[in-house]
């Protein structure tokens, strides 16, 4: 039996960054570098009270929400998960 292997890449709606264009990019580099397919998975809003925040040198405050990553492995469509975050460009084979 043949065991699926692939990318997870899991995104959130922002009004800082398009994660998902960033998603996009990250997925195509992995899938050209590492030839397995890839997943991308907006994940659903949570409460305003459960997001939380990134500080950029103190000055600004970033929406970011990384709640649902606890079930990555469960949204994954492959028997082995490479998690990557969005913004990790993958730019060899050697990963």
């Amino acid at each position: 039996m043949s065991t699926s292997k692939g990318v997870l890449l899991l995104y959130s709606e922002n009004e800082s960054l398009d994660y998902k264009r960033l998603a996009m990019l990250s997925a195509r580099l992995a899938e050209h570098y590492l030839k397995v397919p890839t997943t991308i998975v907006k994940l659903n809003p949570v409460k305003k009270n459960a997001r939380t925040f990134r500080y950029d040198d103190g000055v600004e405050t970033i929406e970011w929400n990384n709640i649902g990553r606890y079930n990555a492995y469960d949204l994954s469509p492959y028997d082995k998960t490479l998690l990557i975050d969005t913004d990790y460009f993958i730019q060899n084979n050697n990963l």
